[in-house]
């Protein structure tokens, strides 16, 4: 068969067309193409109305795809690209420039964009749908509306961190949330209701709890006022198609013990047999006047086991949190509960892969809350890049219907912090994503000559996990096992020589973030030596603030950091005292 020939000499040989009823979103679609297009063949093409697909790139919204899913087909005589909807057509672009095109949307301000001034293309046909209906990460690429649209992630958020999110609407709106998890003082705040109504707060032995607390769940009145006020949240989002009604965050195990709580709870095998039989009448509730909208909860921590008897109502969708597991191994392998998190731990207790196969028999929906960094240090190297790819598959194969991967998401971060965001977006849209080959694409375009010693670094931590059989989690310290002093000693080589590299000024930017992460490693556990190197730690504080490194943690704002770093403050017993 001929190939299509869609420019030669900076001449387009196509227009794109869409149809004469196309909506403005439609036509952003295809000004969109044709920017790149401009970009890849140095041509001009067209956007014309109405003509017909043959001897065109036609764009078009097809309802007979589901809502994010796309065709493409390429033929000797033109280009068609339909979407189930406006946003399924945007994700036809995407694909179409990325799968066909070579354009490789990395990160905000490296996109890989091919020279290619005589474009002729095969015949193909390509249909693809996302694994997964929601795909959210909570990272500072994910704030960027153009980079998630670009990277296929719907998750219509409008703040993070406490700062304002643009909205997707332009590229054809998302998955947007009312109220967005641990959620119960929110609907019902202790610091409104207690003094009067201690009774609705949980009871923990024998006491009602105002501090550290969650909602007594056998509790009519507090139901009713939680549904009161999603009615009122929902009224005031008519947009929002998923509403939490979640725990409140806590790490340990303070559900309502009261008498009628224990009796359901005992009758279930599981305090999320009151969090379930809750949320099934919040959600039962509001079903006629809201029947597009999920209620959302919590699997977290002490609800994490589902219940005996209850199933969650179609309209409820069970989030099931990893935050006890080990992340140097893929989950489908590995039943190890580290860190904090191993005090409270039963022996002999369901583990997560039993929850998930749980969840999965008795709930329609299941999501999953996911870590990928170290919450306790964001700027140390957390080497899960191995374990990300086995367990996107792991949920997908057990029936998990989204997944939101957290990260560090109050600034850039030291560890490749770009690279495990854009690796997961690629997963969620399809678990069979070959990481290590987007390892090597990631780093090509955004390290260049450095890229070696980025991939050789990466493998160099992967190794040590793997061979060492290191167990990890989100909370370390510096001194965990693998960053022992011969695998820190060759980090730091392997960044001197990346540093070494002819570069340009992003691709320096990006190596010397990669090279603070391995710098605090090195500090931090000189500190936990006793051995405080002031004028080294200034050096380190300036240079995280001229790449915009503002946090040291979740907890920790930029002007704590330095003190920490000097033994100053509560936080630096936990970082950074030396263990007798």
């Amino acid at each position: 068969m001929k190939k299509l020939l869609l420019a030669e000499r900076g001449q387009a040989r196509l227009p794109i067309s869409i149809t004469r009823e196309a909506c403005p979103g439609q036509e952003r679609a295809a000004g969109e193409l044709a920017r790149y297009l401009r970009r890849i063949t140095g041509a001009d093409f067209a956007i014309a109305r109405g003509t017909q697909p043959e001897g065109a790139i036609a764009l078009a919204i097809e309802p007979s795809l589901e809502e994010e899913a796309f065709c493409l087909e390429i033929t000797d005589r033109g280009i068609s690209i339909a979407g189930g909807s406006l946003r399924g057509l945007f994700y036809g672009v995407y694909g179409f420039l990325e799968d066909v095109l070579g354009v490789g949307f990395y990160t905000h301000d490296v996109t890989k964009i091919p020279w290619i001034p005589h474009l002729e293309l095969e015949a193909a046909t390509l249909w693809e749908k996302p694994a997964l209906e929601y795909r959210q990460l909570d990272g500072t690429l994910e704030y960027l509306p153009d980079w998630r649209a670009h990277n296929r992630l719907n998750a219509a958020r409008t703040e993070a961190a406490g700062v304002p999110v643009a909205p997707l609407d332009r590229y054809g709106g998302g998955k947007s949330y009312a109220l967005f998890v641990h959620t119960f003082d929110t609907l019902v705040p202790a610091a409104q209701y207690f003094d009067e109504h201690p009774e609705y707060f949980a009871m923990i032995d024998g006491k009602r709890q105002r501090e550290e607390t969650q909602l007594c769940l056998t509790n009519p009145e507090v139901l009713a006022l939680v549904i009161k006020r999603v009615r009122q949240t929902l009224r005031a989002h008519p947009e929002a198609a998923i509403i939490s009604v979640s725990q409140n965050d806590s790490l340990g195990n303070n559900g309502c013990t009261c008498p009628a709580c224990a009796k359901v709870d005992e009758e279930e095998g599981s305090h999320a047999g009151t969090l379930i039989r809750f949320v099934n009448a919040v959600a039962e509730a509001i079903e006629d006047e809201f029947p597009h909208v999920l209620v959302d909860t919590l699997a977290y921590r002490y609800t994490r086991t589902p219940p005996k008897i209850t199933r969650p109502r179609r309209n409820v969708c069970v989030r099931l949190c990893s935050i006890e597991c080990c992340f140097g191994h893929p989950l489908e392998e590995c039943n190890r509960v580290v860190g904090p998190f191993a005090r409270w731990h039963t022996p002999g207790a369901p583990t997560f892969q039993d929850d998930l196969i749980g969840w999965g028999r008795i709930c329609d929906r299941v999501y999953i809350w996911d870590y990928v960094t170290n919450f306790a240090q964001y700027w140390l190297p957390f080497p899960n890049f191995h374990v990300i790819g086995p367990n996107m598959r792991f949920f997908v194969k057990n029936g998990v219907k989204g997944v939101y991967e957290e990260g560090n998401y109050h600034s850039p971060s030291p560890d490749l912090n770009e690279l495990r965001q854009w690796l997961l977006a690629k997963l969620m849209w399809n678990p069979d994503f070959d990481v290590k080959r987007g390892i090597y694409d990631f780093t090509e375009a955004v390290y260049g000559p450095a890229a070696e010693e980025i991939r050789a670094y990466i493998d160099l931590l992967e190794k040590r996990v793997t061979e060492g059989e290191i167990h990890f989690g989100i909370y370390e310290r510096a001194d965990v096992a693998y960053l022992d002093e011969e695998t820190l000693s060759r980090a730091q080589e392997l960044m001197s020589a990346a540093r070494a590299k002819e570069l340009t000024l992003s691709q320096r930017n990006y190596v010397e973030k990669a090279a603070l992460s391995v710098e605090y490693a090195v500090v931090a556990q000189a500190l936990l030596r006793g051995q405080r190197d002031v004028e080294r730690i200034d050096a380190m504080m300036d240079k995280a603030r001229a790449l915009g490194i503002t946090e040291l943690c979740e907890f920790l704002r930029w002007d704590e950091v330095y003190d920490q770093m000097l033994g100053y403050g509560h936080y630096a017993r936990n970082l950074f005292t030396p263990t007798r």
